[in-house]
C-alpha cells in the first residue's frame, strides 16, 4: 500500500509514521511530496534491507547465475519435495 502525504504533514507526524507504515498486511510505503511532486519515499527498516539484500544478489553475478538457473529448472517441474530434501541433507 503507498500513501502519499505533503513534506509539512509529515513533518508534523513524523513520530507516528512507523506505527502507520506498520499497520496493515503488507507494509506500506510513503511517497512525501513538496508543491504536490514526489520528493521522497519512506519506507519500514525491513523492506529497506529487503531491497538493498535483494540488489546485493543481483549485482553478483555467480548468485545471479544460481537463482536464474533454479527459476529455469523450477519451470522445468525439476524440483524436489521437502522429504527428499531434508533425506539428501541427513535430517
Amino acid at each position: 500500500m503507498k500513501l502519499t502525504m505533503p513534506i509539512s504533514e509529515a513533518r508534523d507526524q513524523l513520530t507516528s509514521l512507523p506505527e502507520k507504515l506498520a499497520n496493515g498486511v503488507e507494509p506500506a510505503t510513503l511517497v512525501i511530496t513538496r508543491r504536490g511532486e514526489p520528493v521522497l519515499d519512506v519506507m519500514p527498516h525491513a523492506v529497506f534491507e529487503g531491497i538493498m539484500e535483494t540488489l546485493e544478489i543481483l549485482a553478483d553475478p555467480e548468485a545471479l547465475a544460481l537463482l536464474q538457473k533454479s527459476a529455469r529448472q523450477s519451470r522445468e517441474g525439476k524440483t524436489r519435495s521437502l522429504a527428499e530434501v531434508k533425506k539428501r541433507l541427513g535430517f
